[in-house]
């Protein structure tokens, strides 16, 4: 060190100084699990594909290395992305790729920008009942609910869209039944783009306050109008044959009613001597006998009869 006066002004010793990025990064890592088992094992065993660079874990890809994201960054990380331009999916996801990298497969920005549903409602199936299902639910605060499986009052909307879904790609599937997957992103276009009665509008310009504009399989749409036409007649007929069950069921309670204080009437044969009593009474017939004969001349459906005086 020199003897001049700005030595004073010099630290004696070399610092090293990092940026808080560095820092931040080097912070997430440490608190992410399956990040410092990652480092652990690069410590002992070296790896083809990930290597450490300034206590950092880097994933080499395509001959690049990419830094691994921790999952608390994620997505801060694609939301700076995005807003550096409100590039499209591609775009951004693009330009990720060409900086960091997660540990786990990146998804399509738009998906992990989304929040967290407060309720999930699903079926019994061996995906939604293991433990790692329920473990996240409980740290995302999700409300799971299990339902049975095509029990329409326990999630009616989702089971009547299953079904119009399942008989459509059953009948674009008749080929190749184990190719009906392939159809899927078509059949969803279609459903997202069609007009829907109860909101007055199609769930895409719900979504997005815009109409999609895309081409649209003739087939599908024939098919998907074919089958709501048919669900459509289908809860008619069950209406009307309710309507027809409520209406029997209403006309056998008169019917008991109305015999409830009656008799069987008395059957009359031809040529039959009746009397029959007097029910008006005008002046002068209050002193005459209050019954008077006659005969059946003609026997008459509904108990009823042509009588002749004798």
């Amino acid at each position: 060190m020199g003897t001049h006066v700005d030595a004073l002004s010099r630290p004696p010793h070399c610092m090293l100084i990092q940026n808080s990025v560095h820092l931040q990064f080097l912070k997430a890592q440490q608190a992410d699990d399956q990040i410092t088992t990652i480092k652990t094992l690069l410590e002992t065993t070296p790896h083809d594909n990930y290597i450490v660079k300034n206590k950092l874990p880097y994933k080499t890809v395509n001959g690049t290395d990419l830094l691994v994201v921790p999952d608390e960054m994620q997505a801060n990380i694609i939301k700076t992305a995005h807003e550096r331009g409100h590039f499209a999916v591609l775009r951004t996801q693009d330009l990720i790729y060409g900086r960091c990298r997660s540990h786990k497969s990146i998804r399509k920005p738009k998906t992990c920008l989304r929040k967290n549903p407060a309720r999930i409602i699903t079926d019994k199936g061996s995906a939604f009942t293991s433990s790692a299902f329920e473990d996240y639910c409980k740290k995302q605060n999700i409300l799971h609910i299990s339902i049975t499986t095509g029990l329409p009052r326990s999630n009616g909307q989702i089971e009547k869209q299953n079904s119009t879904i399942i008989s459509v790609l059953s009948k674009l599937s008749v080929d190749d039944p184990e190719k009906w997957y392939s159809h899927v992103p078509h059949l969803q276009e279609i459903l997202n783009s069609t007009f829907q009665r109860s909101i007055k509008m199609t769930p895409f310009e719900l979504l997005f306050g815009t109409k999609m504009k895309s081409c649209q399989d003739s087939e599908i749409v024939e098919l998907l109008n074919d089958e709501i036409t048919a669900q459509f007649q289908e809860q008619r007929d069950a209406l009307r044959q309710d309507a027809k069950k409520q209406i029997y069921k209403v006309q056998d309670e008169n019917r008991r009613t109305y015999y409830l204080r009656r008799r069987q009437a008395h059957k009359y044969q031809l040529h039959d001597l009746v009397a029959i009593k007097r029910t008006q009474f005008g002046p002068g017939l209050k002193l005459k006998q209050n019954t008077s004969d006659h005969t059946v001349t003609k026997v008459k459906h509904n108990d009823t009869y042509d009588v002749e005086k004798v």
